[in-house]
C-alpha cells in the first residue's frame, strides 16, 4: 500500500514540484521524496553502409570489417573496369564502369577473405573481415 501511494505522490511531485507533497511524502513512509529524474534513451544512429571504393587502382580502405551477411557497396571510380572477388569464391561482383557500382553478401562465417579485382590481381588486392 505505501509503494502505491509513494509512486501515486511521486507522479503528483514530478508534475507539480510541490514542496508540500513532498513533505506529506516524507511523514507518510519515513523517507524522502524522491527527486525528478530523467533516462536519456537515445535511438542509436544508423549505421553506414560498408563500402569499398575503388580509386588509383586501389581498394579503399585496404582492409573493410562487417557483420556476417551485412551488404557491402562497391564503388569504382576509375576509368578502367574492375571488380571485387574473393580468393576463396564466397563473393564477386560484376565487372564495374566508372562510376558504376554493386553489392555483395558478406560471408555468414567470422574469419578474414582475400579478395582481387580479377583483371588486375597482381596489384589489386583487399581483405575483408567478418566477425
Amino acid at each position: 500500500m505505501k509503494k502505491v501511494l509513494l509512486l501515486s505522490l511521486t507522479g503528483v511531485i514530478l508534475l507539480s514540484g510541490c514542496t508540500k507533497t513532498k513533505s506529506l511524502i516524507r511523514k507518510l513512509t519515513g523517507q524522502p521524496a524522491p527527486t525528478a529524474m530523467v533516462q536519456a534513451s537515445a535511438t542509436p544512429a544508423p549505421q553506414a553502409q560498408a563500402m569499398i571504393e575503388i580509386s588509383n587502382y586501389k581498394f579503399s580502405p585496404a582492409t573493410l570489417t562487417v557483420r556476417p551477411g551485412e551488404t557491402v557497396k562497391v564503388v569504382n571510380h576509375d576509368t578502367v573496369r574492375h571488380d571485387v572477388h574473393a580468393k576463396d569464391n564466397s563473393f564477386k561482383t560484376v565487372l564495374l564502369g566508372k562510376d558504376e557500382s554493386a553489392t555483395f553478401t558478406a560471408p555468414m562465417k567470422a574469419g578474414t577473405y582475400d579478395y582481387i579485382c580479377d583483371p588486375h590481381s597482381a596489384t589489386m588486392k583487399g581483405v575483408l573481415v567478418v566477425k
